[in-house]
């Protein structure tokens, strides 16, 4: 199995373990939600049921008849009209009313969980039967007459239901026969606030699922990218043993040459041509011992300041460019003049110029100029390195100064290398304090600059 498609199932195992996880969660969250606000309407049912059972609120409920009886028997007295008794009736009961909703009022403050709540209290049918004659039915079913209920806004759940029958005795004289008759109530409650109480009490179990399915998620993109890594680790191994074999196995097989043609008799006799393959192996010499220097340099490089002296840059540049030579390469050289002065180590800068400038060169057709610009920029002084090599893509931007990192080349590299230089070029620049970025894009070459306080 690749390694392409081992992220690609991870990424699907890690996708739908995270969607399964939440629609659990969501399942469960949702039943507790159910559960809450059952258990809060309970409580509140509980509570309201204690109020309404008080002996101040019957007391009131008793007058309430009363006037209802009252009400009804001037009704039959003086046979007025239904909706002459609708008016009358809602018209006692304006005081009734008032005395209802100032003693909930001051009952339901004492409940924490009933502010916000609303007590609706509603005549639904009153029916009035005599003794002989045919029954005579008052019914409000169509439009309820409310008794309280202040603040009212929508009718959530019912309370209780109850109904009265009373007997109306005519008094002497009254010429009225007597009657029974019966009325229906129904206490409904507005718990227009449960969703903000029942959020509130569940707000610590919202946290909770959102935590947890935040960590797994997390700890899939921290796996994910770990396994990413590892990849990319792997891949950049594999590159440095093929580059460092590569680049060693060159100067390898040139000393072996070298060294038996050493043996040769007619070439030690030959003083002229011995030392030209002395000569040839002391560069091969050379050769492999700077591979081995700048890979343990790298091992070395650590994130410690180095020691800092203040430096007059411009100087400095101009004799640096004047005893510099590179092969092949005509340079060219801007300094701006005037003085200034930075704080750095000049054997760093040393080592970071000549890497930008020898892959300048390495990488630039035979014969083009390797430029060397130097200005002063607001606080920063800027040292550019410009080559016209073939150019770097945007997507190896942010890699290119990876360890042993090499823009692909389709496995094919036209200049040999291990991936060092730049990396560390870059380590040596923040060393100093600075920065090193770099402009380019495919066919226009690279540009490199070092950024240091003034």
């Amino acid at each position: 199995m690749n390694r392409s498609y081992k992220i690609n199932v991870l990424l699907i195992v890690c996708i739908i373990s995270a969607a399964t996880l939440s629609c659990v969660q969501y399942y469960l969250v949702r039943n507790t939600y159910e559960l809450s606000k059952d258990k809060y309407g309970g409580e509140v049912k509980r509570d309201m049921m204690q109020i309404i059972s008080l002996p101040g609120f019957i007391a009131l409920a008793e007058t309430e008849k009363i006037h209802m009886k009252q009400c009804i028997y001037q009704y039959k007295k003086n046979g007025f009209p239904k909706a002459s008794f609708f008016r009358r009736l809602s018209h006692i009961n304006e005081t009734d009313k008032a005395s209802v909703d100032a003693y909930l009022r001051n009952a339901m403050n004492r409940y924490a969980i009933l502010r916000g709540v609303h007590l609706k209290l509603q005549y639904e049918e009153v029916i009035v039967e005599p003794d002989r004659d045919a029954d005579t039915l008052l019914s409000l079913r169509a439009s309820p007459i409310l008794f309280t209920g202040t603040g009212f806004q929508t009718i959530n759940t019912t309370l209780l239901k109850r109904e009265h029958t009373i007997n109306l005795v005519s008094s002497q004289g009254g010429g009225i026969k007597d009657y029974n008759y019966s009325f229906s109530q129904s206490y409904y409650l507005d718990i227009s606030s449960w969703t903000t109480k029942v959020l509130k009490r569940m707000s610590g179990i919202f946290l909770l699922a959102t935590g947890i399915i935040v960590a797994v998620i997390i700890l899939f993109y921290l796996v994910f990218r770990a396994f990413i890594r590892q990849k990319k680790i792997a891949e950049m191994k594999t590159d440095f043993a093929n580059n460092i074999t590569h680049e060693l196995k060159t100067p390898l097989s040139s000393m072996s040459l070298i060294l038996k043609s050493i043996r040769r008799k007619e070439i030690r006799e030959n003083s002229g041509t011995l030392a030209e393959l002395l000569q040839s192996l002391e560069r091969q010499q050379d050769k492999i011992q700077r591979i081995v220097d700048s890979v343990l340099e790298s091992v070395m490089t650590t994130s410690f300041e180095t020691k800092k002296i203040k430096l007059d840059i411009t100087a400095y540049l101009h004799l640096y460019a004047r005893d510099l030579v590179v092969d092949h390469h005509p340079m060219k050289v801007e300094i701006a003049p005037g003085e200034q002065m930075i704080s750095t180590n000049t054997a760093s800068l040393d080592k970071i110029l000549n890497s930008l400038i020898e892959n300048a060169a390495k990488y630039s057709p035979s014969g083009t100029p390797v430029v060397l610009n130097a200005y002063r920029e607001n606080a920063k002084y800027i040292i550019e390195i410009a080559d016209s090599g073939p150019g770097i893509a945007p997507e190896h931007h942010n890699r290119i100064f990876d360890k042993f990192y090499r823009v692909p080349e389709q496995n094919k590299h036209a200049v040999n290398g291990i991936g060092l230089g730049l990396y560390l070029a870059k380590q040596g620049v923040e060393q100093i304090g600075g920065q090193i970025n770099l402009k380019s894009s495919p066919g226009t070459g690279a540009i490199f600059a070092i950024q240091l306080p003034i």
